[in-house]
């Protein structure tokens, strides 16, 4: 969280992508209500990939990521 809260802070980033950014971690927080933390922290890892990968850019869906993490991956509920 410490380094999403830098680049959130960041004079440097675009809007575009600083909205990007604070959507993303609002997903995060979502998505960690349903699976577990090793899951969420996979598929958060995986952005950055695809982006070095040249796959992927902020303002694009991470859906398909989700979908390939999260396929078998529900908390169980107690």
């Amino acid at each position: 969280m410490a380094g999403y809260c830098a680049i959130l802070k960041s004079k440097h980033l675009p809007k575009a992508e600083r909205t990007a950014h604070i959507n993303h971690l609002n997903d995060l927080m979502y998505l960690v209500m349903h699976y577990e933390w090793p899951a969420v922290h996979r598929f958060n890892a995986a952005v950055p990939l695809e982006m070095e990968q040249g796959h992927l850019r902020w303002v694009d869906s991470f859906h398909y990521l989700e979908r390939h993490t999260f396929h078998d991956q529900l908390k169980p509920i107690i």
